[in-house]
């Protein structure tokens, strides 16, 4: 219970520390695949230009 004088115990800061922990995880971990899947994207992106003026250069040979 929370009133003018409680000092936050020692067990109240671990079990916040412990939160905020889980929370800043949760969030690099959310960044990560954030990252990822842009990465993968950017990738896609470069293979299918290369595959489109591939097929524009056989076309054009042809």
């Amino acid at each position: 219970m929370w009133n003018r004088f409680h000092v936050p115990s020692l067990a109240d800061t671990e079990d916040a520390s412990e939160t905020d922990l889980a929370k800043h995880d949760e969030d690099d971990y959310v960044e990560i695949k954030e990252q990822m899947y842009q990465d993968k994207l950017a990738s896609l992106k470069r293979q299918l230009l290369q595959l489109q003026e591939d097929l524009f250069l056989q076309l054009e040979v042809s």
